[in-house]
């Protein structure tokens, strides 16, 4: 109701692509590792809303085990960020 989100289908509030798959990016300013010698990398790999936190921890070095591991949803993609051509 009052948005398309062609070609997918489905809408906002919908389980379909249309609903939960949206574009992202991500600047790593002087990160060189994000950059081949053909220029910036695109990284492809699916990442939900709820990746972002143990994402942004893992970057900054938080640790997370125990109860905090328990209570925060997603995983981190740190790891694939910094070599997506792995």
């Amino acid at each position: 109701i009052g948005s398309s989100n062609y070609p997918l289908r489905g809408g906002k509030h919908s389980t379909w692509e249309g609903g939960i798959r949206v574009r992202a990016f991500l600047s790593a300013g002087s990160a060189t590792s994000l950059y081949s010698s053909d220029g910036p990398i695109t990284y492809t790999n699916l990442m939900d809303g709820a990746d972002w936190l143990p994402t942004l921890l893992d970057a900054a070095g938080v640790a997370l085990n125990g109860q905090t591991r328990a209570a925060v949803d997603g995983v981190s993609h740190f790891g694939g960020l910094l070599n997506p051509l792995a």
